[in-house]
């Protein structure tokens, strides 16, 4: 290693300051001692989730700590972006048994010959690797709700308000808002362009979606549009709060909102956005096993599954 990779090497380690650090490179793997979870293959509600080889540990903190307070066990499609390996892919296996793990490999091979009718979709999933948030979810769903978490959301209560939103009953898709518009383009301009009362603050790291809110037509036409040119972080969320607004959406109560302060008080979850990520080690996890998280897991009981027979 060069002088200057390793200088590199121990800036990233301490980015944050040293809780975050001691937090994140000490405590945070402490999480791969807690009892594998059962889950069922099929329920009411999934959950999805999009991982890679920088976040798949931050994505078992975000999926042990929702079913812990969730208490609730329904059905897990992990997607990976092509990063992981396949002893981590194991990893993720071991600690959520019965949960599917589609490789981008596999996914590759089945998601894209379903967008040879629609090149601009295709050429958004191959160029975009968070596309895979919506297409390969449109594949592999089994279930008409779903619940969509990206993987530096942790949960510190039972998020009663958002639980209620994941029957099949429920009229319209659900999202956390962000402490602002984050489009390709103005909130204004995407009403114009589509004829749609665009949500606004939308954030696509934890939504509560009706499957059937997407659809391949459609998102072609937006992408074909200039309004959904670059932003390469903002286009899947501009998709995502496209689709939901034509279909009809929602916020999940204040208390779900992003913030980019520290503090959890009344929050259920805290979804810690790149801007705050190092809070998610030196606040979030510290929190999580300050209030014996980590000890609760070793004992707890399995709740009961939540498969349904869809036959």
């Amino acid at each position: 290693m060069t002088p200057g990779a390793a200088l590199y090497r121990i800036r990233s380690k301490l980015a944050g300051g040293l809780t975050a650090s001691w937090y994140r490179e000490i405590v945070r793997p402490r999480i791969l001692r807690t009892p594998s979870l059962l889950l069922p293959e099929r329920s009411e509600f999934e959950i999805h989730v999009l991982t890679s080889l920088d976040d798949w540990l931050n994505l078992i903190w975000t999926l042990k700590s929702f079913f812990h307070y969730a208490e609730c066990r329904p059905a897990l499609c992990i997607h990976e972006d092509g990063s992981l390996t396949p002893e981590i892919g194991e990893i993720l296996k071991t600690h959520f048994v019965g949960a599917r793990l589609i490789t981008r490999e596999e996914a590759d091979r089945a998601v894209l010959p379903e967008l040879e009718g629609y090149p601009k979709c295709r050429e958004f999933r191959e160029s975009n690797h968070l596309a895979l948030k919506i297409f390969d979810l449109m594949h592999y769903a089994n279930s008409p709700r779903v619940l969509l978490i990206d993987s530096d959301v942790l949960t510190y209560q039972k998020p009663s308000e958002l639980l209620g939103t994941l029957s099949v009953t429920e009229a319209l898709n659900r999202f956390n808002r962000d402490v602002e518009d984050a489009y390709t383009s103005d909130r204004e301009a995407l009403s114009d362009t589509f004829n749609i009362a665009v949500a606004e603050r939308y954030n696509s790291g934890l939504c509560s979606l009706h499957t059937d809110s997407l659809k391949l037509g459609r998102i072609e036409q937006f992408l074909e549009s200039e309004q959904l040119d670059g932003h390469f972080w903002r286009i899947e969320q501009t998709l995502f709060c496209l689709t939901s607004s034509e279909y009809g959406c929602e916020p999940f109560p204040e208390s779900y909102d992003v913030i980019l302060e520290q503090g959890i008080s009344g929050k259920p979850v805290k979804h810690y956005v790149g801007a705050i990520r190092n809070l998610m080690y030196s606040e979030g996890v510290r929190h999580l096993v300050k209030t014996g998280f980590l000890s609760e897991l070793m004992v707890a009981k399995q709740p009961e599954l939540m498969g349904v027979d869809h036959d």
